[in-house]
């Protein structure tokens, strides 16, 4: 995925390609923000009962390997690739209060 965004680049370096994973990404099927808010009712009240479905244990096993292997790569490749957390983002656009 790192060497497709890479090739497709418009504009010039740096480049600035985000990862991210949210929690119920390694249990759950879809967000919990689609389950309530995209596939059920558009308007209040809203159902926050509703549950995704969850991941089967294989399917779980294979997003912490996902994840596990693209923290690795990212840390193998730091002369080429500056990782950055969400604080330093903040501090870089200019809202440094944000940052820790």
């Amino acid at each position: 995925a790192l060497a497709h965004a890479l090739a497709a680049q418009q504009g010039d370096a740096p480049v600035f390609i985000g990862i991210k994973m949210h929690d119920n990404d390694f249990f759950a099927m879809q967000s919990a923000w689609v389950t309530v808010y995209v596939q059920g009712r558009k308007r209040p009240p809203w159902d926050v009962s509703q549950k995704a479905p969850l991941l089967s244990p294989a399917e779980q096993a294979a997003r912490w390997t996902l994840y596990e292997q693209t923290v690795r790569y990212v840390a193998s490749q730091r002369q080429r690739l500056t990782p950055v957390n969400l604080p330093q983002i903040l501090a870089m656009v200019g809202r440094p209060q944000y940052a820790r």
